[in-house]
């Protein structure tokens, strides 16, 4: 996870800035004093991880558009260069190990570098699931100037055990020059095959998780789409609802229907933040078309879900989004109790 993020002479902050991340971060100020600069700079570096070509940093793209590189530098700053740290938590990636049957029907142990991890069959899906891997601490920090079409730059990656602070780094990036690189996808250069496939390899191994984690950050704006009477079932991004909601109607359907586990989380929440009970769906044509009904704990009365009041429909993509993410990833949300009454 996220422990960290500075932030200098970027849109609202002339000076350097530290935001420290908990499991809950809530940023509050006035307006137009950095709040959404914080999560567009998230969702910048989400768009340039997922793209393996073009700049250092992705000002335009499917989650935020930021202009030009050099409009971002704040006006009242003499600087021209931004600069941003950014501090994460990780496992490192499990390449190597050995399998073994424990001789318990489905289920296998797997053993990589010390840590273990085995096969579950929960809710129908199977997944690894990881205990006592190797955690790391890393630092990842970035120069960029603002001249120049912002080609000149600096870029530093290290990633130690956080057990041995005092020791060298596991593995470490240095770049006195970001042309030709993309954040968290530095340009390797190699001699020989060997040495492109260790470079290979360290990339899985440390930067590939830390790129992962980054594209799974997910967003909510402050005004999220409001479900519709009847909905087309269809094939959502995957554990991603849009940065407006617009998929999570779809996503909640699978849920009912396919998931008991994450229906009842989000019954338990429906419940008890919005006095909403008895989610279920009718198809209005069967495996194609179908509508939400629910009853309002208060009244007793079962309506559409869209009959429900707007601050429903804007809390409820916070609660089916977060409940389609893992432990440890991040969702930013805009504004989440404008519409939660006392």
């Amino acid at each position: 996870m996220l422990t960290y993020l500075e932030l200098e002479n970027f849109r609202a902050f002339s000076k350097r800035i530290r935001i420290d991340i908990r499991p809950i971060t809530v940023l509050i100020g006035k307006n137009s004093s950095g709040k959404s600069s914080v999560l567009k700079f998230l969702q910048m570096l989400r768009q340039t991880v997922e793209r393996s070509e073009g700049d250092f940093f992705e000002t335009e793209g499917a989650h935020v558009h930021l202009g030009a590189w050099a409009d971002l530098r704040n006006r009242r700053s003499g600087k021209q260069y931004f600069k941003c740290e950014l501090g994460y938590e990780g496992m490192k990636s499990p390449l190597m190990g050995s399998v073994k049957n424990t001789g318990e029907g489905t289920a296998w142990s797997l053993n990589f570098d010390g840590g273990k991890a085995k096969l579950s069959d929960e809710g129908g899906k199977q997944a690894l699931v990881f205990a006592d891997m190797p955690k790391l601490t890393y630092r990842i920090s970035a120069n960029r100037f603002y001249r120049a079409g912002g080609s000149r730059g600096q870029f530093f990656l290290s990633a130690r055990n956080p057990d041995e602070p005092d020791k060298k780094p596991e593995f470490e990036v240095r770049l006195g020059n970001i042309s030709g690189s993309k954040f968290l996808r530095p340009k390797a250069t190699a001699s020989s095959a060997d040495e492109v496939l260790r470079n290979i390899g360290a990339d899985m191994t440390y930067v590939g998780p830390v790129r992962d984690w980054f594209s799974a950050i997910r967003h909510l704006a402050a005004t999220r789409s409001e479900p519709e009477r009847t909905i087309q079932m269809g094939s959502p991004p995957s554990d991603d609802i849009g940065h407006n909601g617009e998929y999570m109607a779809a996503h909640l359907a699978n849920i009912v229907a396919n998931n008991p586990k994450t229906r009842a989380f989000i019954a338990k929440h429906l419940a008890s933040v919005l006095r909403v009970e008895n989610l279920h769906t009718k198809d209005t044509v069967k495996g194609w078309l179908t509508r939400f009904e629910a009853r309002n704990a208060d009244t007793q009365a079962t309506h559409m879900l869209a009959d429900f009041g707007f601050g429903v429909s804007q809390c409820l993509p916070i609660l089916v989004q977060g409940a389609l993410m893992g432990r440890g990833e991040m969702l930013t949300v805009e504004q989440p109790e404008s519409q939660i009454h006392p």
